[in-house]
């Protein structure tokens, strides 16, 4: 810059020229880049055990942020905001004070002392005892559960220092949604599924605080298994697979191939799967189809009380399906063709042990004039 004199009397007095030699205005520096600052930790008091779970609030946190307390890693530090992030302290080395450090991008921020670790008193955990879960439907089994259905899930718990109802409870499931709090909850299960059955694994973490403010914890975690069904699907797609291989007399020559989906260790009498193995053998030997028609089954469940088809027949079982159907077929024993129409009426069971459905019987009741009797004998 150049700079000139003048004279104003006995004084010289010096002025900046207008302008610098080089034809611009000087540049400022560039600021210096600040790292996190951190403000405060809640709670600041915890358990030498570590775990923790703190909130940390400051400035100029960021995504990648990392936490250390008395020296060591915190976990599941997960930034919130650029003034907040949560983490889980680490094990304390001994009890008393421990400086808490952010550090993002090669800059650290610190909090001295600000977390202070105690001894834990003794103590010990909940335990859990039995997670049961039952819809409500008479007779239904425990552990199973209809698409769209919402059920009981309980829990007992216990724990010598801390009554039951104090403690807290933290259900999830691997499907499906909970309502309520507490040892007691509802769970619905989802209205659709990729596919049914399948199991669904409901999960209950149980923690107690005790200490001084409750910095101090204890948890316990418990499983139950649990069956999701499609039944009416599942059941009637059973009931129309059947009924549709028993009319292909020509192509399905093996009754087991048939019969596959009915159970003489499941089902309550096994004599009805054996009178309806012997239906099935007699239309294999001595029938030919030439059409037939299977219609829409019908589903309904009555849980262990067995099903009333018409008058003086009963069937025991857990649901009860009804196919319309109808069969143009010919008996080569005498070679009359009839067209018989009616509605065949299957039981089921659940297999409990299983998690899944089978067949037990199958009656066919004609609407209009029998024809063909497709069973070995009258029944």
């Amino acid at each position: 810059m150049t700079w000139r004199a003048q004279s104003l009397g006995a004084g010289v007095i010096l002025a900046a020229a207008l302008g610098a030699d080089c034809g611009g205005s000087p540049t400022a520096p560039p600021p210096v880049a600040q790292g996190p600052a951190v403000q405060s930790i809640t709670p600041n008091t915890g358990g030498t055990a570590g775990g923790t779970e703190v909130t940390i609030r400051g400035l100029r946190f960021a995504a990648g942020a990392t936490v250390t307390i008395g020296g060591r890693a915190a976990t599941d530090v997960s930034v919130q905001s650029a003034e907040a992030l949560t983490a889980k302290t680490p094990a304390g080395a001994a009890a008393g004070a421990a400086d808490v450090v952010v550090s993002v991008g090669g800059r650290s921020g610190s909090l001295p002392g600000g977390f202070n670790y105690q001894v834990a008193p003794p103590n010990v955990a909940p335990a859990i005892s039995s997670i049961t879960a039952r819809g409500s439907r008479p007779g239904q089994p425990e552990n199973f559960a209809d698409l769209d259905e919402t059920i009981n899930v309980t829990a007992t718990v216990t724990d010598p220092e801390t009554a039951a109802d104090q403690l807290e409870y933290h259900w999830t499931a691997t499907l499906g949604t909970f309502s309520g709090t507490g040892a007691t909850v509802t769970w619905k299960a989802p209205a659709s599924a990729p596919e049914t059955p399948t199991q669904v694994t409901i999960t209950l973490r149980v923690v107690e605080r005790y200490g001084t403010g409750g910095i101090f914890q204890q948890e316990v975690t418990g499983t139950r298994a649990l069956a999701l069904h499609d039944s009416v699907r599942e059941i009637g797609g059973m009931a129309v697979r059947f009924l549709e291989e028993f009319s292909k007399p020509e192509t399905n020559t093996d009754w087991r191939d048939v019969m596959r989906d009915f159970s003489t260790e499941q089902c309550p009498e096994r004599e009805h799967v054996d009178d309806e193995q012997g239906d099935v053998e007699n239309h294999i030997a001595n029938f030919k189809m030439h059409a037939y028609t299977i219609g829409a089954p019908t589903v309904w469940f009555n849980f262990g009380l067995g099903c009333v088809f018409i008058v003086n027949r009963f069937r025991p079982g857990d649901a009860c399906v009804s196919v319309p159907t109808n069969w143009d077929s010919t008996d080569k024993r005498n070679g009359v063709q009839f067209n018989t129409i009616g509605i065949d009426y299957l039981s089921a069971a659940y297999s409990r042990s299983e998690s899944r459905w089978w067949l037990c019987s199958s009656d066919f009741d004609h609407t209009g004039e029998l024809g063909h009797a497709f069973y070995s004998s009258a029944r």
